[in-house]
């Protein structure tokens, strides 16, 4: 049985003509024990007695343990679970007083589905401005057409925060955390205003993400706030299309902002994907974050803690056509191009909270106009190693007993054994009307000033560095860039080897 830790409303459930309106919890003396007090219950009750009509469940204030699989629908009408004060929403924790619950069906807190393979795709199902915390997942919709999961706040999700896991037959977990909002076979699908703070397993097993999109279509991810997520924060996979994601706020969260993801040779890759102004923070700062107390499991040791450093980026598109199956082919991809197209989307440096940027010889954030914003104060982060720096910010998989790294300085782009070799530092910026006073730290200089002149304008245009620079070791690798006053617009930074 289910914990309920609120005070049980004594509303019951009131019919109206062409809805109904239900309180929840509430009694009812025909059935069960005569008190609809668990979600299974009130998914159960509404099977037995709903005939027409919207419903709108609103769930009392209080504290709750309690997790689902919810079968019932309204047919073509509204199914809408939500608070009964907005002011004042619910909480669903999965763990309470040192006892968690294992959560429904691969541990979530909410399973929106079918109740059969068989059983027609639900409809018009909404579930808004409900807390949800400490679940191994959150919420998972699957075979649902209209759907709206809005104005919810997702935190702790994942084995970090809930071992209460099924076990296999060989003692292994049957499943580890997958995301916070999770989407399978959807058709138009809102995800909007929510809040997805900390989500990530106690080990590599898996990576997590907050928003999880599979097999899903028309559908649009608006101004979410997301946090501290393991993996990509939105993470799109096999044959998904038409996705719209706009407004997003992304920090301290996965390798790539925003991800495509396909199983080669099985899944088909998805496309038709559009994002416009979002906001991405910094990516996968894990080491600083997880490094604290609390996480004696070796967290802060996990080598994709740090693997982010020299990954980050706001997309990472993986389309390729020759590894997809013959009947994926009616996409007709023939480049990433095709699939993908940013607009507006800004990765805010701010003052006192730097940005870690990795570079190949041409670091270009994104096509078609993502750039980062440097603000007044703020420090803009460039590690322009391919590999890890040295032992200092690398692990075991790149350090021996005696720690050496074990890459080979060969395979790096910049010769970091050989001061005498200077590069043109090249930044792709826009000014607007002001002069741009920035200093540059690192390849040998500390705090040197320069000057990125204004541009009436408005044009992106190439500032090349005054002063040459060169890397004597893999402690110069590192370049601070910092914004005096309000800073410029950088679209891509690269390197060109100097030619005497």
């Amino acid at each position: 049985m289910k914990t309920l830790l609120s005070t049980i409303c004594l509303l019951g459930a009131v019919a109206q003509a062409n809805a109904m309106d239900i309180y929840y919890p509430f009694t009812d003396a025909s059935f069960g024990d005569g008190t609809v007090d668990t979600l299974e219950e009130m998914d159960l009750w509404l099977q037995q007695h709903y005939s027409s009509g919207d419903v709108t469940v609103y769930i009392a204030p209080g504290t709750y343990q309690d997790a689902t699989s919810w079968n019932f629908g309204a047919g073509n009408n509204q199914l809408t679970i939500t608070a009964e004060d907005q002011n004042n929403p619910p909480l669903f924790d999965g763990c309470l007083n040192g006892t968690c619950i294992s959560g429904a069906g691969n541990g979530y807190f909410l399973r929106i589905e079918p109740q059969y393979s068989a059983t027609p795709d639900l409809n018009r199902v909404a579930l808004q401005h409900i807390k949800v915390r400490n679940y191994v997942n959150g919420v998972y919709v699957w075979r649902t057409d209209n759907a709206d999961i809005s104005h919810n706040q997702f935190d702790n999700i994942g084995s970090a925060f809930n071992q209460n896991i099924v076990l296999k037959t060989d003692g292994s977990r049957r499943y580890n955390g997958y995301a916070a909002i999770h989407a399978n076979q959807v058709n138009n699908l809102l995800v909007e205003s929510n809040t997805v703070s900390q989500a990530y397993n106690d080990d590599r097993p898996l990576l997590m993400h907050a928003v999880y999109l599979v097999s899903s279509h028309d559908v649009s991810v608006s101004y979410n706030q997301i946090d501290m997520i393991s993996g990509d924060p939105i993470r799109i996979r096999n044959a998904s299309d038409d996705i719209s994601l706009n407004y997003n706020v992304i920090n301290d969260s996965g390798q790539a902002a925003i991800s495509t993801f396909e199983d080669a040779g099985n899944e088909c890759p998805s496309g038709l994907i559009s994002a416009s102004f979002n906001q991405f923070g910094m990516v996968f700062p894990y080491q600083a974050i997880y490094s604290q107390s609390g996480f004696e499991t070796g967290w802060a040791n996990k080598s994709y803690l740090h693997e982010g450093l020299s990954h980050n980026r706001g997309f990472k598109i993986t389309v390729d056509p020759q590894l997809s199956p013959a009947s994926c082919l009616y996409h007709n991809i023939t480049s990433k191009a095709d699939v993908f197209d940013s607009q507006h989307n800004a990765i805010q440096a701010t003052a006192n909270d730097p940005r870690i940027l990795a570079a190949s010889t041409d670091v270009e954030l994104a096509g078609g106009g993502q750039y980062v914003r440097i603000l007044s104060g703020g420090e803009l982060v460039l590690d322009t190693n391919q590999h890890f720096i040295g032992c200092s910010s690398s692990t075991e998989d790149t350090c021996d007993n005696n720690g050496t790294s074990t890459v080979n300085d060969d395979s790096d782009w910049l010769n970091a054994d050989d001061p005498s070799v200077e590069y043109n530092l090249i930044l792709h910026v826009k000014s607007g009307s002001v002069d741009k006073n920035m200093q540059l730290s690192g390849a040998g200089l500390l705090n040197y000033g320069f000057v990125i002149p204004a541009n009436l304008n408005g044009d992106w245009f190439d500032y090349v560095l005054p002063q040459r620079i060169s890397f004597a070791d893999r402690s110069e690798a590192l370049l601070t860039f910092k914004a005096i006053n309000s800073g410029p617009f950088v679209q891509s930074i690269r390197f060109e080897q100097y030619q005497p």
